[in-house]
């Protein structure tokens, strides 16, 4: 069957839109977990060439400094070398009950959970993950709204209004600038997940019920229509084909990184890292 060229265009169109937000949500998958160790946004990374620039072009005239230097000892009156007085014994301080109570007493350090960042080769298999979750997740809510546009809308929101309790739920006391911010990133959870502006807790549970609600709606979605409606053409076999197809994939990606390729936590002291986050910057 013959096909237009617009219809590939388009095709290719939302392929490469489908990479695009893999990739941006890929980078964004553990973000707050890895910014304690250093990690900037991606936009904020500058490049070599940024750098060189920004280091100041006029080094001091160091010479000259020696040569004043020089010039004022040498105006100096000279003065005979007096002796030293010699050094007085250090005889031993007795230390009093009192002073007891004013010594700090050693305390539990307090260790921060920091996260490494991913290897190329694993965000390339999150990559490859996320591209996978969007098609289904893409395919399955369009062609679902084609035959049911309100029930569609109301999945879609039942969704939008549990990521959004979810988000408040985890900030305390929000102002109108967090309730704003957490109302657009609920929008983002009903495609994908991404960690900024919030850390997330008990991860693995977190990832695995946002897996089972997405996957269980993808699925309900699709075989109601292609069950219980009217519709021609192999199209939508190949929908209802890629929709299943898609969410397998998905799923087999993500165990290869969860298990093999993600980054393990570790336990660092605060000032350590700072320490060694300066020295790196």
């Amino acid at each position: 069957m013959y096909f237009p060229l617009t219809g590939w265009a388009q095709v290719q169109l939302v392929i490469t839109s489908l990479v695009i937000m893999a990739t941006n949500i890929a980078s964004f998958q553990r973000f707050e977990s890895q910014k304690p160790a250093g990690r900037t946004e991606p936009w904020k990374k500058t490049t070599p060439l940024v750098e060189a620039i920004e280091q100041p072009l006029i080094q001091p005239a160091v010479p000259a400094t020696r040569h004043s230097d020089s010039h004022a000892s040498s105006s100096r009156p000279s003065v005979p070398d007096v002796p030293a007085p010699p050094r007085p014994m250090s005889a031993p301080v007795p230390i009093s009950r009192s002073s007891y109570r004013t010594m700090p007493l050693p305390s539990r350090k307090k260790l921060v959970k920091v996260m490494d960042e991913d290897e190329p080769l694993g965000k390339l298999i999150s990559t490859v993950s996320w591209f996978f979750h969007l098609l289904c997740r893409m395919l399955s809510i369009a062609s679902f709204a084609h035959f049911h546009p309100l029930p569609c809308l109301g999945v879609v929101i039942a969704h939008y209004a549990t990521m959004l309790g979810y988000l408040l739920r985890k900030t305390r006391c929000p102002d109108i600038t967090t309730v704003t911010r957490q109302m657009c990133l609920a929008y983002v959870y009903v495609f994908a997940l991404i960690e900024h502006w919030t850390k997330f807790t008990k991860t693995p549970v977190f990832y695995s019920f946002y897996f089972i609600l997405v996957g269980a709606e993808n699925l309900a979605m699709g075989i109601t229509w292609y069950m219980f409606d009217e519709w021609e053409g192999f199209w939508y076999n190949y929908v209802f084909i890629f929709i299943f197809v898609s969410l397998a994939l998905s799923i087999l990606s993500a165990f290869v990184y969860f298990n093999i390729f993600k980054p393990k936590s570790k336990l660092y002291d605060p000032n350590t890292l700072s320490r060694q986050i300066s020295t790196m910057k």
